[in-house]
């Protein structure tokens, strides 16, 4: 074996300098590493390709400039190669908080009204709810007169927009039968409810 990778990754908010060691620990050569021995040390991303020589010991120092959530792919060698490598991101990008929903709300669920024996081709609808921060969440169903007909969600969600499906049954698996249903989500102090009706 005559080639060895090195990936140095950043996971920091900030620019990182520091300095590798290539020896015997870090890198391996069929004939072993030597003193005075040439490492072509190439840099995948940034496409540069450099010479390094061993010290009497065996080692050889490669300075490593990372930015902030970057990283750095190296290949080192014995001898030069040819490598083409496709343009790859090297950094993670920062979140983008305007992509999350800014306000906490439960949509109208879609189609409405819905029939769960599919009569009007649609044997389920679709819930759809957005919370802007993580949450204990609570999605339930009801009936007209209060009874709780199904719990659908209850468990901590993160920031984001959640999809739920429901099939017109209640806990036990069994039908429920046509009429106005209360759909209630609650998440901390937040509560919405909306109304569903479903048709057989």
């Amino acid at each position: 074996m005559n080639e060895n990778a090195v990936v140095t990754v950043n996971l920091t908010n900030t620019p990182l300098n520091l300095t590798l060691t290539l020896d015997a620990a870090t890198v391996e050569f069929s004939g072993g590493v030597k003193p005075n021995m040439n490492l072509v040390v190439s840099e995948l991303l940034a496409g540069t390709t450099n010479t390094l020589i061993t010290n009497a010991s065996g080692a050889a120092q490669l300075a490593v400039a990372l930015p902030a959530y970057g990283a750095a792919i190296y290949m080192v060698a014995t001898e030069p190669k040819s490598i083409s490598v496709p343009d790859i991101p090297t950094g993670v990008a920062e979140s983008n908080e305007a992509t999350l929903p800014q306000t906490f709300a439960l949509q109208q669920n879609f189609p409405n009204p819905f029939s769960a024996s599919g009569t009007f081709g649609n044997p389920e609808t679709t819930i759809r709810f957005d919370l802007p921060r993580s949450s204990e969440v609570k999605l339930r169903v009801f009936n007209l007169l209060g009874a709780e007909v199904l719990t659908l969600l209850n468990e901590r969600r993160l920031a984001g927009t959640h999809t739920f499906k429901w099939d017109g049954k209640n806990a036990d698996q069994q039908q429920v039968v046509s009429g106005i249903y209360l759909l209630r989500l609650e998440a901390g102090n937040e509560v919405r409810v909306r109304k569903m009706v479903l048709v057989r």
